[in-house]
């Protein structure tokens, strides 16, 4: 059984964010952290839900 294209695409945007925040970490892990503090913040607002401080 063959999966659809759109789940391979997937897979390949999940891997390109992964090699670009482990690049990020590598070249900058002060910039790094900064996003990945707001990252919980970001995530929170997409849902519509105001964040817990």
């Amino acid at each position: 059984m063959e999966k659809p294209q759109k789940d391979y695409d997937c897979v390949a945007e999940v891997r390109k964010v992964r090699d670009e925040l482990a690049a990020l970490w590598e070249k900058d892990p002060a910039a790094f952290m900064e996003w990945l503090e707001g990252a919980r913040e970001r995530y929170y607002k997409s849902l519509g839900i105001e964040p817990f401080r």
